[in-house]
């Protein structure tokens, strides 16, 4: 594991976590755990893969709709998850996100409600908000270390909404859903007539002895695939983000159809990156040990997120994740609201770490980021502990 120990400078490289920590801190001279990327190179394989595409020199259109790029996607769903998809189901997409509005505005022409729960990824309610979508939430707790979920108050939510936007793990606690889960949510939109969005773009962290299920598998056996999407990416796995692009599973031929009309013929978005697709080809086919690795790391990143704090601030907790590369801390015992722990994070230990505010959290919460050296993460411990003690 000594690859995900090396520090490698990313400021002077349009970083956004580095380079642009000012733009939502006000301040350049702290340490960032902010955006969800990690400061890990990619796997080898695909820095050989991409050198080799670079040095061929051209970089035209491509095409995504081809067997080498819908087979890597395949083979990956087979071997990690167990989960069968047929080619017909895959469409590329150029982020998760644009995939979420097309395939809403596919699905939801007449922007009826969408039904997600809380704590949650900040881009669902920047999206559906910009495109005008009423919604409807319900709130998972965090109550001595268990998620509790109120499946009665997310039926109510769901009989007055047209999608269930989810989350597969989810985006900032790290709750992976259940097969258990995953079929009450089924039931319940089946109940409803509920399309289902699923958002797996965190599929690949998942931490022994928790599961990842993609909800199309668990969909199969309960007839309800032509009402589930999966949108999600090789890039958060691979650390890629800025090279574009993501995939779409929609077994609906028809509405796949309909999205992939949108995004060829309105949006004229359809050739995807050339060094996308090698990323994703060799990440999938040849990059399976490295990320076995990676995920480790990052669990004992995790472990000694935990057991630091207990040791040297045990006033705020950390219940480790079954999935994601965050950290969600718990300041509630602080007794202080978030404005104040975010000014003496930045002006007193010189950190800057996401506050769970900006995730429909309303108690106190950090969204810590491990997916990094670990010395980066015992820095910024250590200035998190001179912080708040």
């Amino acid at each position: 594991m000594n690859q995900f120990n090396k520090t490698i400078n990313r400021l002077g490289t349009y970083c956004t976590q580095w380079d642009f920590v000012k733009d939502r801190f006000g301040k350049d001279d702290v340490l960032p755990f902010t955006i969800s990327d990690m400061d890990i190179s990619t796997s080898p394989e695909i820095l050989l893969a991409l050198q080799k595409r670079v040095d061929h020199g051209i970089f035209g259109y491509t095409r995504w709709n081809h067997p080498d790029f819908k087979n890597a996607i395949i083979s990956w769903y087979q071997k990690r998850f167990d989960c069968p998809i047929q080619d017909s189901w895959i469409a590329y997409t150029p982020s998760v996100i644009y995939g979420i509005v097309k395939v809403l505005s596919v699905y939801n022409p007449q922007k009826k409600p969408i039904c997600f729960i809380t704590p949650c990824y900040d881009g669902f309610m920047k999206i559906l908000s910009s495109n005008d979508y009423p919604t409807k939430t319900v709130h998972q707790s965090l109550d001595n270390g268990v998620y509790n979920l109120d499946w009665n108050e997310l039926e109510t939510a769901l009989s007055q909404s047209k999608v269930f936007l989810l989350c597969n793990p989810n985006n900032p606690n790290g709750y992976v859903w259940s097969v258990e889960d995953l079929t009450k949510i089924i039931e319940l939109c089946k109940k409803h007539k509920v399309i289902i969005v699923s958002d797996d773009i965190h599929m690949d962290f998942v931490y022994k002895p928790a599961l990842f299920t993609p909800i199309i598998k668990v969909a199969q056996k309960m007839d309800y695939l032509d009402n589930v999407v999966i949108i999600t990416s090789s890039a958060k796995t691979f650390n890629l983000s800025s090279l574009g692009g993501a995939y779409i599973i929609c077994p609906n031929i028809t509405k796949l159809a309909e999205y992939v009309y949108l995004l060829g013929n309105k949006d004229s978005l359809s050739s995807a990156p050339a060094l996308f697709i090698t990323s994703l080809i060799t990440g999938y086919t040849q990059s399976e040990a490295w990320t076995d690795e990676l995920i480790e790391y990052c669990h004992q990143n995790l472990i000694f997120v935990k057991e630091y704090l207990e040791k040297h601030l045990p006033t705020l907790s950390v219940t480790i994740p079954e999935g994601t590369y965050f950290a969600w801390v718990d300041c509630s015992k602080l007794g202080i609201p978030m404005s104040e722990i975010q000014d003496k994070l930045l002006n007193i230990g010189k950190v800057a770490i996401m506050d769970g505010d900006r995730y429909e959290e309303s108690a106190p919460f950090l969204r810590m980021i491990i997916a990094c050296p670990r010395s980066k993460v015992e820095d910024g411990l250590k200035r998190l502990v001179k912080s708040l003690l």
